[in-house]
């Protein structure tokens, strides 16, 4: 399964951000049902536009992944016995092994 990420990147120009653009406040996960939306931004310091785009996307991957958690369980059973008398035994074995994965998808608004 291929798995879509839309990754909204603000990357701000001045020291103070006066105006947020309405996409980066806006909940774009409902007009992208199909993929994890991630938001981050980062202030540009000292010129360095490159590490603040960086920064940036780390934020919106954090922010995408926080929409996703896993479950893994397990669970072995193993039953022997083993009964007899004089010359005769009899054997039984049973294995029974079951693995179980939940994963969920949790849309934050």
């Amino acid at each position: 399964m291929k798995t879509k990420v839309l990754l909204l990147i603000l990357v701000s120009f001045s020291i103070t951000l006066s105006a947020i653009p309405n996409w980066f406040t806006s909940n774009v996960s409902l007009e992208f049902p199909n993929y994890f939306v991630g938001k981050g931004f980062s202030k540009i310091q000292n010129g360095n536009i490159a590490e603040a785009e960086t920064k940036a996307k780390e934020e919106a991957l954090k922010d995408a992944s926080s929409t996703i958690s896993c479950n893994v369980s397990g669970e072995i059973i193993n039953h022997f016995s083993e009964t007899g008398n004089g010359s005769e035994t009899k054997v039984e074995e049973y294995f029974l092994s079951e693995t179980n994965v939940r994963t969920d998808l949790e849309i934050m608004g």
